[in-house]
């Protein structure tokens, strides 16, 4: 293969094949987002389930005054 070529293949395989790589640095950045992420979710869950608990021991409460 000339030289040419090959410095030509080497400049294609930088712009196209390296530029789709991915650092450490990105896949740490990505995981913190992440876990920060399906944080908010399970908090945000847990409340909702706590309030729907609250309420359904309020009704069964009234209901047995009632009943």
């Amino acid at each position: 293969m000339p030289a040419d070529q090959a410095e030509a293949h080497a400049d294609a395989a930088g712009l196209y094949v390296m530029s789709e790589l991915v650092t450490r640095e990105d896949l740490r950045l990505a995981l913190e987002n992440l876990d920060l992420r399906l944080t908010k979710r399970i908090e945000a869950r847990t409340l909702r389930m706590g309030v729907m608990l609250a309420a359904a021991v309020a009704v069964l409460g009234t209901l047995q005054k009632l009943l």
